[in-house]
């Protein structure tokens, strides 16, 4: 299971470009499994959907380019 630390997150959006790319080798956040959604107040709302396919990876994509290390395997 991925799990990203929202305290950590800072909406850069990288896990929803790279899972794109991963699920069909283009950069669409509409492709991926990832959803990255900014409030009115600047908080930030991420969403992981059934459709993410990495859970059974050591290192998913996500959490390997994710520049604050946000995103966590968890087992």
């Amino acid at each position: 299971m991925v799990k990203v630390d929202i305290n950590k997150c800072v909406g850069c959006c990288t896990c929803e470009m790279i899972c794109s790319y991963h699920h069909k080798q283009c950069f669409n956040p509409i492709f991926s499994s990832v959803s990255i959604n900014f409030k009115e107040n600047y908080d930030i709302d991420v969403l992981i959907f059934e459709t993410c396919d990495c859970t059974d990876k050591e290192e998913p994509l996500c959490a390997k380019f994710c520049p604050v290390d946000a995103i966590i395997l968890v087992k």
